[in-house]
């Protein structure tokens, strides 16, 4: 009896130490994934292809709402000795919403109901873009080890 409690026990620490790795996995993989399609919306804009913007933007928006934008997720995929996870799930959540709004003032400027010139879309569209990477960027630097990103 106590080498099968015995045995339970060290299979449910491997499994728990299996699945803490892999939320930090997949909060990695989940970054690459955003990162990635953040160049390709950025790609769209230097090429000056509205549809691949618009494609791209799309998927971005909609990942980044999925994969940031539920605070309790984010908790549970930041490391457990990670201080503070409550306020940098709150960051990400944040962050979450920053990107949605930008990629619609993006989405707008490239429907262009409003009748703008090309430059004053052009701006909007960019200024949107660029509060998209701060957001990236606020969330990056409180979750992140400050030390080890700088080093790498």
């Amino acid at each position: 009896m106590k080498k099968s409690f015995l045995a339970l026990g060290v299979a449910a620490l491997l499994l728990g130490n299996v699945s803490v790795w892999a939320a930090e996995y997949d909060l990695k993989a989940n970054m690459q994934k955003l990162h990635s399609e953040l160049n390709a919306i950025q790609t769209g804009f230097i090429l000056g292809d509205k549809n691949a913007v618009s494609a791209s933007l799309d998927i971005f928006a909609k990942d980044a709402k999925e994969l940031l934008g539920e605070r309790e997720g984010i908790i549970k995929k930041l490391p457990e000795d990670m201080k503070n996870k409550k306020h940098k799930a709150n960051i990400a959540t944040e962050s979450a919403r920053t990107i949605d709004f930008n990629a619609g003032i993006i989405k707008e400027a490239i429907a262009n109901p409003k009748g703008l010139s090309n430059t004053k879309r052009r701006e909007q569209a960019q200024v949107a873009y660029l509060n998209i990477v701060n957001a990236c960027f606020a969330c990056h630097n409180v979750v992140r080890d400050k030390e080890v990103a700088v080093e790498k």
